[in-house]
């Protein structure tokens, strides 16, 4: 048993960090899907940030680039001021067919 038990705890410690490594990826991921979603002017500001530094653009690059990812920007919001108030219908009428099933503790649950 004793030549076991090295083993037994090197297989524990691995699976303990892979769970707290899917626990903690699962929980960054959903912070950073929640910025996004909340300031997403700030995403932009990090895309157009790292394009520079990644691809060390020279100042006119990056003068031309902020003004391309502007303009994309302008367009993406304008796509989602389009397409928000069919989102809208979409969940709302959802929610209606679902609370239809549903008994009345479900409802009062949902």
């Amino acid at each position: 048993m004793n030549k076991y038990k090295p083993i037994l705890l090197l297989v524990l410690v691995f699976i303990q960090g892979t769970i707290c490594g899917v626990v903690g990826t699962r929980l960054v991921i959903r912070h950073w899907v929640r910025l996004a979603l909340q300031h997403p002017d700030r995403v932009w500001i990090l895309v157009e940030h790292r394009l520079a530094v990644r691809l060390d653009l020279t100042p006119e690059q990056r003068t031309r680039t902020s003004a391309i990812l502007a303009t994309a920007r302008h367009e993406f919001q304008q796509l989602r001021a389009e397409t928000q108030p069919r989102h809208a219908a979409i969940v709302e009428r959802l929610h209606g067919e679902l609370i239809q099933l549903l008994t009345p503790d479900q409802r009062e649950q949902f």
